[in-house]
C-alpha cells in the first residue's frame, strides 16, 4: 500500500511569544518615526547612534598620540592638530550623533588657532556641546587601523582617557586595532585611520 500525504491549505502560523512586533496598526509614539522629523519631543528621549572616522599620513616630528596617549611608532603624523586619530574619530561619531555637523564646522583646519592644539581638549569642548545638545553616551566603540602601530601595550589607557573625556564609566568603552593586510595606504605603513561608533540616547532640550 502507497501512503498518501495529505497537506493542509492553511499553513501554520509562526508565533513568537517573547516578541511584541509593532503592526501597520499600531500608533506610532509622536516622539519617534517620520512625523516628529527625527527629533524627540520636549522632554522626551529618542535613541541615536554617530560614527566617526579620521586618518593621518606619517611625517611628523611629534609622538604618536592616541587619545592623548604616546604610541610606540617609527614616526609621527602630520596634522594640524596633534594629529590624533582616535580624539577626531570619536568627536566626529558624538557630532553625528547629535547632528550637530562635523569637528570642521568648529575646528577648520585652516585657522591657525588649532596649530598643534590637544586634540582631546576639541574632544571635551565637542563633548560639552554635545551634552548641551541633550545627548547621554551609552557606549562608544572605537577601532584603529595601522599596519606596524600596536596598541595593546595602551589599550587600557586610552580606554581610561576616552572615558574620562566623555564623563562615562570605562565598562562603556571599547578599543579595538586592526590592519588590512598591506592593502590601501594603511597597509602600506603610510598613516594611521580610527573609526569610532557612539550609542546613545537623545533628550529633547528645546
Amino acid at each position: 500500500m502507497t501512503a498518501r500525504w495529505s497537506w493542509s491549505r492553511t499553513l501554520p502560523r509562526w508565533s513568537a511569544p517573547r516578541w511584541k512586533w509593532r503592526s501597520s496598526q499600531s500608533p506610532v509614539p509622536p516622539s519617534v518615526g517620520c512625523c516628529s522629523g527625527g527629533r524627540s519631543r520636549k522632554g522626551a528621549v529618542m535613541s541615536t547612534i554617530g560614527w566617526g572616522f579620521d586618518a593621518h599620513r606619517f611625517g611628523g616630528e611629534a609622538p604618536v598620540l592616541l587619545a592623548g596617549v604616546v604610541v610606540d611608532a617609527r614616526r609621527g603624523l602630520v596634522g594640524t592638530s596633534d594629529a590624533d586619530v582616535v580624539a577626531h574619530a570619536v568627536a566626529d561619531a558624538l557630532l553625528g550623533a547629535t547632528a550637530l555637523g562635523d569637528l570642521g564646522t568648529f575646528f577648520p583646519s585652516g585657522d591657525t588657532r588649532w596649530q598643534g592644539v590637544d586634540s582631546m581638549e576639541l574632544l571635551e569642548s565637542v563633548v560639552s556641546r554635545c551634552r548641551a545638545a541633550g545627548l547621554i553616551v551609552d557606549h562608544v566603540d572605537v577601532t584603529v587601523i595601522a599596519e606596524t602601530v600596536r596598541i595593546s601595550p595602551v589599550r587600557e589607557e586610552i580606554r581610561r582617557r576616552l572615558a574620562g573625556a566623555l564623563k562615562i564609566d570605562q565598562t562603556a568603552v571599547s578599543v579595538k586595532a586592526t590592519s588590512t593586510d598591506g592593502m590601501g595606504f594603511t597597509g602600506r605603513d603610510e598613516g594611521i585611520a580610527a573609526a569610532a561608533v557612539v550609542i546613545g540616547e537623545l533628550a529633547s532640550v528645546i
